[in-house]
């Protein structure tokens, strides 16, 4: 039902999207709760970096703190009609700089594997452009005209020293990274010694067993807990959150009101 009547907007100029916003009340989505103790934290005044930040609304975890506080922050999308997009939506705020770049563990130029703008494409298609063409490909299945949609650009790629660097940041507090199998290989190239985020999100649902165990042994070797939910970890350092006994009355409505641990989970 939802895809039929997404298609029928479709066609007369509209799109259905998902909006996340910070919650208030009980019912706390586990993201969003560790962002608002951040938030708090910081007094508004959160510096993060979001790669792989498509059109900046669908699903997108910044979006809602961005227009309601003085959040500064780096966007990094490598697609150039969605890098143009970014930029319109945050013309009037010097303090969101967009990267029209991939971030990787190392400098230079990679082969970015991407869904061209064509009919019978789902916008969210937009979101699984990605550096290995087998986890894009996984979505084959999913999309009718895959094939005739699916594209290759060569495009320029950073570490985040260097976005950081180039940028005018010596601190970060919040990472998120959606790089469709590319997380592993970006989680390993941040240098623990430089910048400590109090906050990292990251997808681990296109990584091998082997690749997730590296990014949680890792992360829980720099004093980082997690929470896990639809394919996502949550690492935050354990001072940011208050402990489990305080927090059982929190529930999370992606798991239907069950109660959540958060970030008592370790490596």
């Amino acid at each position: 039902m939802k895809q039929l009547i997404q298609s029928i907007l479709n066609r007369a100029g509209y799109r259905i999207e998902r909006i996340r916003r910070p919650f208030d009340g009980e019912l706390i989505f586990i993201l969003d709760f560790a962002l608002y103790l951040l938030n708090q934290r910081r007094a508004g005044a959160v510096r993060f970096l979001q790669v792989g930040a498509n059109d900046g609304i669908q699903e997108d975890p910044c979006y809602a703190w961005v227009n309601r506080f003085p959040w500064k922050g780096i966007l990094v999308e490598p697609q150039p009609i969605l890098a143009a997009g970014l930029r319109h939506m945050y013309r009037d705020r010097p303090d969101i700089i967009v990267e029209e770049a991939v971030v990787a563990d190392r400098p230079g130029a990679l082969d970015l594997y991407y869904l061209q703008r064509k009919e019978g494409i789902p916008e969210w298609a937009s979101g699984i452009a990605s550096l290995d063409y087998a986890t894009i490909a996984t979505h084959r299945s999913k999309i009718p005209g895959f094939d005739q949609a699916i594209a290759k650009a060569r495009v320029p790629a950073l570490t985040v020293a260097q976005l950081l660097a180039r940028n005018g940041f010596d601190s970060i507090d919040f990472i998120q990274i959606d790089a469709e199998g590319y997380d592993a290989q970006i989680l390993r190239s941040i240098d623990f010694r430089r910048i400590r985020p109090a906050v990292i999100a990251y997808e681990e649902c296109n990584l091998a067993f082997a690749e997730r165990a590296a990014c949680r042994t890792r992360l829980s070797r720099e004093g980082y807990r997690f929470a896990t939910w639809h394919g996502d970890v949550l690492a935050c350092l354990p001072d940011l959150l208050p402990v489990a006994a305080d927090r059982r009355h929190y529930r999370d409505p992606v798991t239907a009101g069950a109660a959540v641990d958060l970030c008592d989970e370790k490596g």
